[in-house]
């Protein structure tokens, strides 16, 4: 009987985690799921987690993707990693301009929105130099973020 039991048990709990792992995440509401797939029809192997919203990590042609939604399923933030030459134009003169002609090699482009506003993240490095970069779509670089220090200080910490 206790054998019985145990076998009942075991087998609730595979009909459950079955369940709750094949019809995406039952905290995510409904409409928030909704935008995402409107947004990025494409989109697979979504993940979602509670992030100051709903944040969703998904891959779209092999590229890596991130939205942030609030709980309406208003887009907050957005991120896609995109190919080097799908920059603008403006942006992809400075870049190599700047830093291609000078022996950096580019390493990832992404391209992001946040409030309204687009900007473009280049990652550039050089021997034991490493800066992300961040434009405006007009070619404006807006932020350089040294990354070799950030590297180095979190090292330093440990």
């Amino acid at each position: 009987m206790k054998q019985l039991r145990l076998k009942s048990f075991i087998l609730s709990l595979f009909i459950l985690f079955y369940l709750t792992a094949f019809t995406g995440n039952p905290d995510v509401p409904q409409q928030v799921m909704e935008k995402l797939k409107s947004l990025y029809p494409e989109a697979k192997k979504i993940e979602w987690k509670e992030n100051h919203g709903y944040e969703a990590r998904f891959i779209i042609n092999n590229r890596a993707g991130i939205s942030v939604f609030d709980k309406k399923g208003h887009v907050v933030y957005s991120k896609l990693t995109i190919s080097y030459w799908a920059l603008p134009m403006p942006v992809l003169q400075e870049v190599k301009n700047n830093y291609v002609v000078k022996g950096y090699t580019v390493n990832k482009a992404t391209h992001s929105w946040y409030k309204g506003k687009d900007t473009y993240d280049v990652e550039v490095v050089r021997d034991t130099e490493d800066y992300t970069l961040r434009y405006y779509y007009n070619g404006k670089r807006v932020a350089l973020f040294d990354m070799g220090k950030h590297r180095k200080t979190n090292q330093d910490k440990k």
